[in-house]
């Protein structure tokens, strides 16, 4: 759980970037890509500190999207307190699609250790 924690501080701490900063940082001009890529990890962390304390695959995936949901759209809120920054609704959905995809890609990995481990 302590990964996921420090992994929001990582986003809050980038969501706090004015937005006259960020022309700065070459690597965030593709920015839908970035929010799919930043909820994959997130999606990853947050699935993988669940399935430690929980069996049932589709019950995760589930707490995954709406963890994801509920914090990606308290980060789209938050930025419209930055200057320079705006939030919107299609970076709420990469983000949930990034957190979809981060799950899917934990579980199938884990399930696929599982049953490499009973061959």
């Amino acid at each position: 759980m302590r990964w996921v924690f420090l992994y929001i501080i990582l986003i809050i701490g980038l969501s706090s970037i004015p937005g006259e900063n960020i022309s700065e940082f070459k690597w965030l001009s593709e920015d839908k890509l970035l929010h799919l890529i930043e909820y994959l990890i997130f999606g990853v962390l947050v699935t993988r500190a669940l399935a430690f304390r929980m069996v049932q695959q589709v019950r995760i995936f589930l707490i995954v999207l709406l963890i994801a949901g509920i914090f990606g759209a308290l980060d789209e809120t938050y930025q419209n307190l930055i200057p320079g920054r705006e939030s919107s609704y299609v970076d709420w959905i990469a983000d949930l699609i990034g957190a979809a995809l981060g799950s899917l890609t934990y579980l199938r990995w884990k399930l696929y250790r599982v049953k490499k481990a009973a061959d």
